[in-house]
């Protein structure tokens, strides 16, 4: 039950939201969010609620919109700009992937309640919009559609890393096999 009243008090925030924002901004989120995969089946009444619940940021080269193993409870969607997708361990890091225009990040934190799996850090200048966790799951609850897109999203990034981890792993195993070449050479 407690549950169930947490949910109805984001529905009833999400909607009191929508009222409260002026209809210029709301008009002007509504075109960048327009052509955004999650939102792109959704009418124009339904956008200009998504974007009532948005807020915007504007970043400068190198910063960061979260670090990996942080807490963190919003999505965000880039509307202009590249985001650096970069993961770390045992003390170094590397870079996953790169989010640009129409791309939505960070949704892993916004749909459960887990640490940062990646730090996202923004490339030249950037214009992002953010959504909070609790407003998110609200929209899926009542736009299913929005969880079968976000589903597709992330089993492509997935399919996407794994891939390009098998391509790495290759050229890595030939690289190996022909120093040992080389090194044989100069063996004999």
């Amino acid at each position: 039950l407690d549950e169930l009243a947490g949910d109805l008090k984001s529905v009833k925030r999400v909607f009191s939201n929508s009222s409260a924002q002026p209809t210029s901004r709301v008009l002007n989120l509504v075109q960048y969010i327009k052509d955004v995969s999650l939102f792109a089946f959704m009418d124009e009444e339904q956008l200009r609620m998504v974007a009532s619940i948005l807020s915007e940021k504007y970043l400068e080269d190198g910063d960061y919109l979260c670090r990996q193993g942080d807490a963190g409870d919003e999505m965000y969607i880039i509307i202009q700009g590249t985001v650096d997708i970069i993961g770390e361990a045992d003390g170094a890091t590397y870079e996953i992937d790169q989010a640009g225009p129409g791309d939505a990040i960070g949704e892993m934190a916004g749909l459960v309640d887990m640490p940062r799996a990646a730090t996202l850090r923004v490339r030249n200048k950037a214009h992002v919009l953010t959504i909070q966790g609790a407003d998110f799951r609200s929209l899926m609850q009542r736009y299913p559609s929005i969880s079968d897109r976000v589903i597709h999203m992330m089993v492509n990034r997935l399919v996407s890393r794994s891939n390009k981890f098998h391509q790495e792993t290759a050229e890595y195993v030939d690289l190996e096999k022909s120093n040992g070449a080389a090194i044989e050479k100069v063996a004999v």
